[in-house]
């Protein structure tokens, strides 16, 4: 396969993508689909030279292993290196103890199930884990642990169905990812199996017989039409829409035809792409994917809030600079055979790799070595690693929709009525989830029923994932069957949810239930209990107001109004939380009142839950015990 230009100006439209939409270029809402133009990229010429070298008799597992190695290592290892340094001091210890795991889980490749298993990709937390970014690196290389076998097994016993397999794992893994994006979304996203079939896009096109596109019409239309649908998935996609499922076919076949047009002749769009700087951002692509990441969620912690697109002005030179430095000073010299030996080679990446695990390991079990700050310090930034399980009773009665479906819910435990008490259902998302140990507390005459799944709001027919709309519409079913003396709906409020919320409260009034809505709570640009910790640190106690987020107290007027146009109950949560305008940010022992932007610690929960309870209905006198 000769070196095509056109290919490293996909790989620089693929890369600035991602950098794009990471640093908050708001017209590139869905830039994390240049991750799935690297895969078919990657499959497409990885594909060709094992092919290639398979006919030749000539291919090697060890010389295969060797170039991954040279490619992928050393600037790796400078980049992990980098950010461990930076981390020990720029990290407090629950968060570079889990960098130290992220390190470990990186160098064995296996990072994609180490961020699987702590959170979805589009949350909010994920801007600050310096190396979550080695997730897509995982991934690929999980493919390229089992492809070559199979390549060089196929050839050997049946080498015209070569195509054919590939077609049908590639459709089996598709169906895969279409499944689990409406089922277990963070699946989808992070493990292997439902991303396979992007890079077997491009080991199809490698392979394939297909017609070539002699005609230079022919080309131009189908590069054209293979760019349009990248670039038109980068700017109009948004981010936390499922992904990927049907929604990464655009990105995926746009790649596969411009390298398909590609290979047939010039056009338009293999000129473009074979321009100069976009070349060289091409061929410096690895290292700016592997630099901009850790730059990104570093600055983020520095300044105490996300990222705004006017910091790119400084964050974008400082990623070219160091990505030019590791590409030219690192990428290249050890992608040549000559620079090392294959036995030192292996030796030391060998060597590194064991020790950045044992490394990573030792931060992990070292707990990130809070002896680094001062007790106090420590102490409320151990919160940052607050457990909610319990406290909110997540996988039972809240249900974790990235990685459960509605089936989870453990109906007789969260659902259960007491007919010697008053009961109270308490729907929502993980802001409902976090008052329910509150008003359990708060409320011992009464028994408190939770139904509760991450990002579904408490609305009837609303938007949202497939599985949070089933999720609520099956809770609205069952009130008839459930009897609440009083419906208290709570959640993550947005503009966009108050048509949805007021039809919601009028339809349950109108139908005889006792509606209570429950208004947004107070929330921060970053976890409360990392500004508390750097307001203790820096000497700054004005830093917690400095980093409100606005949005929620305006949301709360607008609710307020909306409930009162219909005559349903409402509680301002963020009054309670903010009297005279100045929010609590600590409980009565001295704990944060929330762990991360937004949600309530139990602590929390309970002195908040008591000034809520003394909104309801029942405290101005109405007995909802004779109620329904």
């Amino acid at each position: 396969m000769t070196y095509r230009e056109d290919i490293d100006g996909l790989r620089a439209i693929a890369v600035l993508s991602v950098i794009l939409y990471h640093f908050k270029f708001t017209s590139f809402g869905g830039g994390y689909i240049g991750v799935d133009v690297f895969f078919v990229i990657s499959g497409y010429l990885i594909t060709g030279i094992i092919a290639r070298e398979i006919e030749q008799g000539r291919f090697s597992f060890l010389s295969f292993y060797e170039r991954r190695i040279r490619r992928i290592f050393p600037a790796l290892f400078v980049v992990l290196m980098a950010t461990a340094v930076y981390g020990l001091w720029g990290l407090y210890p629950t968060e570079y103890k889990e960098l130290g795991g992220s390190i470990a889980a990186t160098l064995a490749f296996a990072s994609n199930f180490f961020f699987y298993s702590l959170s979805d990709y589009f949350r909010p937390d994920v801007e600050i884990k310096p190396l979550l970014h080695t997730w897509s690196l995982a991934v690929e290389e999980q493919y390229y642990l089992v492809f070559p076998l199979f390549l060089v097994l196929a050839y050997r016993y049946s080498r015209r169905l070569v195509v054919p397999l590939i077609v049908g794992i590639g459709l089996v893994s598709f169906a895969l990812s279409v499944w689990l994006v409406r089922s277990q979304p963070a699946a989808a996203f992070y493990l292997s199996p439902p991303r396979f079939w992007e890079m077997l896009v491009g080991s199809f096109l490698a392979l394939a017989p297909l017609p070539a596109l002699r005609a230079r019409w022919s080309r131009e239309i189908v590069s054209i039409l293979g760019l349009g649908a990248i670039l038109a998935s980068a700017l109009f996609y948004k981010s936390g829409a499922p992904f990927p499922g049907f929604r990464a076919l655009p990105p995926v076949l746009g790649a596969a035809a411009v390298l398909y047009a590609g290979e047939h002749g010039t056009s338009w769009v293999a000129r473009l792409l074979s321009m100069r700087p976009m070349v060289v951002i091409g061929l410096m692509s690895y290292s700016l994917y592997l630099w901009h990441w850790p730059i990104a969620a570093f600055a983020h912690l520095w300044f105490d809030r996300p990222l705004e697109v006017q910091d790119s002005w400084v964050l974008l030179p400082l990623t070219a600079v160091l990505s030019f430095v590791s590409w030219h000073f690192v990428e290249r010299p050890f992608r040549k055979p000559g620079v090392m030996s294959r036995s030192r080679l292996w030796a030391t990446n060998l060597s590194l790799s064991g020790i950045g695990i044992v490394l990573g390991i030792a931060v992990l079990f070292g707990s990130g070595f809070p002896s680094r700050f001062t007790p106090q310090v420590a102490a409320m930034a151990s919160n940052l690693e607050y457990d909610d399980a319990a406290v909110y009773r997540r996988g039972t009665c809240f249900i974790d929709s990235n990685i459960q479906s509605a089936s989870d819910f453990s109906t007789d435990v969260c659902l259960a009525r007491d007919p010697a008490k008053p009961n109270l259902l308490l729907i929502g998302d993980s802001h409902a989830a976090h008052l329910w140990i509150g008003l359990k507390e708060a409320l011992p005459s009464m028994n408190v029923m939770q139904a509760a799944s991450t990002g579904c709001k408490p609305v009837i027919g609303g938007k949202g994932l497939p599985n949070c709309v089933a999720f609520m519409n099956g809770i609205f079913e069952r009130l008839n069957e459930l009897h609440p003396s009083l419906v208290l709906l709570s959640g993550r409020w947005s503009p966009d949810d108050l048509p949805y919320v007021t039809a919601t409260a009028s339809k349950l009034k109108a139908d005889g239930w006792n509606v209570v809505v429950s208004g947004p709570i107070v929330e921060y640009q970053i976890a409360l209990a990392r500004i508390l910790a750097d307001a203790d640190r820096d000497h700054h106690p004005g830093l917690p107001a400095e980093r409100l987020v606005s949005l929620p107290k305006k949301v709360d007027a607008l609710l307020r109004e909306r409930m009162a146009s219909v005559s349903v109950p409402y509680v301002s949560v963020y009054e309670l939380m903010c009297p005279n305008g100045v929010c609590q940010t600590t409980t009565s022992d001295g704990d944060p009142m929330q762990w991360d932007y937004g949600h309530l610690t139990k602590q929390g929960s309970i002195e908040l839950a008591k000034r809520i309870v003394k909104q309801l209905p029942f405290a101005a006198g109405t007995d909802i015990s004779q109620t329904q």
